[in-house]
């Protein structure tokens, strides 16, 4: 998959699409050569092993998306250095361990699919200040503890999708300014209190 890459900078390509195949083996610390990438896709393939560190080289990367695949390891902490990112897809990518400290970085964030994960730990605080976000996926990982009070300065949100937490318990009221919201699901993480009269503001919402 590597080659394929080179040969698309060959021609000058700022774009690298290799998604949807039946690509084997693993990612070669050599695609963080292809520092003119702008957007890489490579999910839906059976790629394993861990992710380079060297992606963490294309500093030009607007999309990065590596989701549906057999990846191992962790999340490497060079990801925090694709500041301008704006959409980041790794759901179902075999990831685990906890998002780095070092994605705090990415506040250019727009969309964030990073569900069915092994991720554990708990949701990191730092999320809150990706002020641009306008949808986020997190179903199906392993998260525990509450969903951070931080989201609520997510005012840009779209669509928000947390699932399956466990060992905390979490309040609407972090919802109380996401005006914005079309898609809301906050399944099975442990939501006490009661339903706040502000959701009746949220003329955009139209699934719950």
């Amino acid at each position: 998959c590597v080659r394929l890459l080179m040969w698309l900078m060959t021609f000058g390509g700022r774009f690298g699409n290799i998604g949807q195949n039946y690509l084997t083996d693993s990612l070669l610390a050599a695609i963080g050569n292809l520092t003119r990438l702008q957007y890489l896709s490579v999910g839906v393939n059976n790629l394993a092993g861990e992710l380079p560190k060297e992606l963490g080289n294309l500093s030009q990367l607007k999309s990065l998306a590596f989701g549906t695949n057999k990846f191992s390891g962790s999340l490497p902490p060079e990801l925090g250095k694709l500041t301008k990112l704006e959409q980041l897809y790794f759901d179902s990518s075999g990831i685990s361990g906890p998002i780095p400290s070092t994605f705090a970085n990415l506040t250019n964030l727009e969309t964030v699919w990073a569900s069915d994960m092994e991720f554990g730990g708990q949701i990191p605080d730092f999320i809150g200040n990706w002020s641009k976000l306008r949808v986020l996926r997190f179903q199906g990982n392993s998260f525990k503890g509450s969903i951070p009070s931080s989201f609520s300065k997510l005012t840009s949100l779209s669509e928000l999708r947390i699932s399956d937490m466990s060992n905390g318990s979490s309040s609407l009221e972090f919802l109380r300014n996401m005006k914005s919201l079309v898609f809301l699901e906050l399944r099975n993480n442990n939501i006490n209190g009661s339903i706040p009269s502000f959701i009746g503001e949220f003329q955009n919402l139209t699934q719950l």
